[in-house]
């Protein structure tokens, strides 16, 4: 039904009932409807145009790098700058990852310097390292906080979050010393303090880990995110389970391609 109406309103160029429909539904099902579509390559700018940032951002790092490449090279600096700055940022990193260095540097052009220094460090990881495979927006907490201190930043921070499952405990030097669950929060008094609350026996990778010790430790354990810290015990990123499970399906595709005597490709 939905996929009827698009092309129906496509067809008719009704672009007001067209934007209204689509902002009403989920980016995953726009996202597969804009890589099916064969009719006119137009009509997916036109469509990508009349989404709404927050809903763009998400069918963006749904769609493979060719779509990606093709929306790209009809927006104005300012449009992509917009646009990434809405992505986060594992999915903006994985988006470079895969562009021309004429579109990376596009890209960077724009950036303050800060956050160019910030990108260039996650794009000079090794492919295969979960310093690649990580995100910086993590939620994070000071060991001396009361659970009240900390519910409240919890409720400032979450729209910009990947994940408020688990917060990681640091210190004044952003050193990794535990980890506490929502729930435990929640279950705790207001005025108890985080650093007794705490789990201290947190599991870790640091950034040149290989990806398939994460992979072990996402299984063994259950997991659905794990804090990655550098090599002076500094927590720099989280590596959450959609990207582990993404992770996963590459490599048993690349096994099958092995077992079938074929060359693993990246396609």
């Amino acid at each position: 039904m939905f996929v009827e109406k698009i092309k129906e309103l496509l067809l008719k160029k009704d672009l007001k009932k067209l934007q209204e429909i689509l902002n009403s539904e989920t980016p995953i099902n726009i996202a597969e409807f804009i890589s099916e579509y064969e009719e006119n390559e137009n009509d997916i700018l036109i469509i990508f145009r009349l989404l709404n940032k927050e809903i763009a951002a998400e069918v963006f790092a749904e769609l493979d790098s060719d779509l990606q490449m093709k929306i790209v090279g009809s927006m104005t600096d300012s449009k992509l700058q917009s646009l990434l700055d809405e992505l986060f940022f594992d999915d903006m990193i994985d988006f470079l990852e895969e562009m021309p260095s004429n579109v990376v540097k596009r890209v960077l052009e724009n950036y303050k310097n800060e956050n160019r220094s910030l990108v260039n460090q996650f794009l000079s990881y090794e492919e295969d390292s979960a310093g690649s495979l990580m995100t910086i927006e993590y939620l994070s907490l000071k060991s001396n906080w009361t659970v009240r201190e900390s519910l409240t930043h919890i409720r400032k921070k979450v729209k910009d979050l990947e994940t408020i499952d688990v917060a990681y405990v640091i210190d004044g030097k952003k050193n990794l010393m535990g980890d506490v669950t929502l729930r435990d929060l929640l279950l705790s008094n207001d005025e108890d303090i985080v650093e007794n609350i705490m789990n201290k026996n947190v599991l870790y990778v640091t950034t040149s880990t290989n990806q398939e010790e994460a992979i072990e430790l996402f299984k063994k354990y259950d997991l659905i995110v794990l804090p990655v810290i550098d090599k002076e015990n500094i927590l720099v990123g989280i590596i959450t389970i959609d990207d582990m499970v993404d992770v996963i399906e590459e490599e048993n595709t690349e096994d099958f391609q092995k077992m079938a005597a074929m060359a693993p490709s990246k396609e």
